[in-house]
């Protein structure tokens, strides 16, 4: 027997996975909000890779400002656009709560020092909800 697609108890009410793509493969992504997701899609985005053990990537973009060209990057972006102050003047880091810098959203985005950044390199649920130091 079929389940029932009706069914409430098997209704997905999760929101929709929305996905800004680093290169026109389509092979990386980024999740983010429904609220920034049209907000992003007005640029191209490349994919910047780091160096570390992790393998991590960020999106970012490049934006003319006078005669210098400056870097955006998208998980900044969201930050920016949510709203959220920084706590102090040494919260100058946007840090994934989870690890995964390819999850930009604004629930998985929090301000954060150096020190903060370093320690939640491969994700709170490693360290706990680390406070905001």
């Amino acid at each position: 027997m079929h389940p029932d697609p009706l069914d409430p108890n098997l209704i997905d009410f999760s929101p929709p996975e929305r996905r800004i793509y680093g290169d026109d493969r389509a092979q990386t992504w980024h999740v983010v909000d429904e609220e920034d997701y049209f907000y992003l899609l007005q640029w191209t985005w490349s994919p910047k890779f780091t160096n570390c053990r992790q393998g991590k990537y960020y999106l970012r973009r490049s934006q003319r400002l006078g005669s210098a060209v400056l870097t955006v990057y998208l998980h900044i972006e969201v930050m920016r656009r949510s709203g959220v102050i920084p706590p102090s003047s040494a919260h100058i880091l946007v840090d994934h709560r989870n690890g995964d810098s390819t999850i930009c959203r604004r629930g998985n985005l929090r301000w954060a020092t150096s020190k903060l950044n370093r320690q939640n390199r491969y994700g709170s649920h490693y360290y706990g909800d680390l406070a905001l130091v």
